[in-house]
């Protein structure tokens, strides 16, 4: 399959339009070349306004309502363009008959232009010039984006769901109170710069809020950060419900070596009664840090215990485990198995009650780890690794516990951070 290229030639003499067109496309033969052409400044605007180019032939004098072709429009849609009012191309190409240019003319096209080019009926040494220059930035292009797509930039991307009771604690895990930057296409709900893991382990780091729950949100935001970012891991923290009736309490950690949706199944009515057919569709955690987080949680090593029991002596902790009792962890263990997402906050015991009648091995519930496994699952280019965690902020009852979100959040932040220490330090 022929790359594809696009351009746009803005001449307003149409022989001249003919001829270019003509011998580009015989010296382009590699590339499926898609021509459209202008005659005039306004109707050039209109067409780099609506739609992307790659590149722009440009003749240097051009026409614009009732004048005739000056130069002077020519110089104003390169100024459009260069204001970013209009697509911007890759570049520019200056292409003109006229022998004798004003040196001023001359050195304004070539220092805004990567090209040129005195055109001639009669010589086709112009067509070669732009060609070659056309073929190189394309292909350039082209395997510039295929090295993107198999390699990696950040060490790990990090989403969370809401904003104050997740992001914010789980930033202030990773890059403490220090000010960080923020990614242009996420302003305001973003950070990214370099963490220090341990002694000489350094690893760059972005998070991302979603800004809401859900399965499509995270969905939509998690494939704009793999295209965008190029994580080498990507890991969903923040907080979720704990099913009580698995043993698993409040400050728990839940890891989801596999996520379901719970809502997924056919509903049907049987002699008069509705009846519905869980079909889940199980998707597990990456396979080269899975069996490595598999391993930490079954050792549970120095490191996680360490930071386990500092938070379980926290003054924040010991007074919710007063307040709530034994529903509350003395100290937090960390639990992996099957987390379901569905698409709806549940805080009844009867719907908790149909999740686990849906899906009988699942630890926990929330709203959107499995969205997230299945944009990794079916990810283009090189696979980041990827794994959610999240701490237990209440137990999918009536009696919904706001005041133990933060600390839910910073805790699956706090077990990620130091897991990501071990297996950045072994690649």
């Amino acid at each position: 399959m022929r790359p594809r290229l696009s351009i746009l030639l803005v001449d307003d003499l149409e022989g001249k339009r003919k001829a270019v067109i003509g011998r580009l496309r015989a010296n382009l033969s590699r590339f499926e070349v898609i021509f459209e052409e202008a005659d005039r400044y306004e109707s050039a605007r209109d067409q780099l306004k609506a739609r992307n180019f790659d590149f722009v032939i440009l003749d240097i004098k051009i026409p614009a309502g009732g004048d005739d072709a000056s130069e002077k429009w020519s110089r104003q849609l390169m100024r459009d363009i260069l204001g970013g009012e209009l697509c911007y191309p890759v570049h520019v190409f200056g292409l003109t008959a006229h022998k004798d240019l004003d040196p001023a003319v001359r050195a304004f096209y070539e220092s805004n232009m990567f090209g040129f080019c005195q055109f001639d009926f009669e010589s086709d040494e112009w067509a070669l010039t732009i060609s070659a220059k056309i073929e190189y930035l394309a292909l350039a292009l082209h395997y510039g984006s295929a090295y993107r797509l198999n390699s990696f930039d950040y060490d790990l991307l990090v989403l969370a769901a809401r904003h104050k009771t997740e992001y914010d604690p789980i930033k202030r895990v990773f890059f403490g109170t220090r000010k960080t930057q923020e990614h242009p296409l996420w302003p305001g709900r973003s950070s990214y710069g370099q963490v220090s893991l341990g002694p000489k382990i350094r690893a760059r780091v972005a998070i991302v809020c979603i800004g809401e729950a859900g399965l499509s949100p995270a969905a939509a935001i998690v494939t704009q950060g793999i295209q965008v970012l190029r994580p080498r891991v990507v890991s969903m923290l923040g907080m979720c419900a704990g099913l009580e009736t698995k043993g698993v309490k409040i400050f728990d950690v839940l890891v989801a070596r596999e996520a379901a949706c719970w809502q997924e199944g056919k509903s049907s009515e049987i002699d008069g009664d509705e009846q519905f057919d869980p079909r889940p569709k199980p998707l597990k955690w990456s396979s080269g840090l899975g069996p490595y987080i598999a391993l930490g949680i079954e050792s549970q090593n120095e490191a996680l215990t360490s930071i386990l029991s500092k938070i379980s002596k926290s003054d924040d902790y010991i007074a919710l485990q007063k307040k709530y009792g034994d529903k509350v962890a003395s100290l937090p263990s960390i639990k992996a198995g099957l987390i379901v997402s569905g698409s709806e906050v549940v805080s009844s015991g009867t719907i908790a009650r149909e999740v686990l009648s849906r899906n009988r091995s699942a630890l926990g519930l929330e709203m959107e780890i499995f969205a997230v496994y299945t944009a990794l699952d079916v990810a283009l280019g090189k696979r980041a690794e990827y794994v959610a965690i999240k701490g237990v902020a209440d137990l999918a009852d009536k009696d919904k516990r706001d005041d133990t979100q933060v600390l839910a959040s910073t805790l699956s932040a706090e077990v990620m951070k130091t897991l990501l220490h071990g297996w950045i330090s072994k690649q």
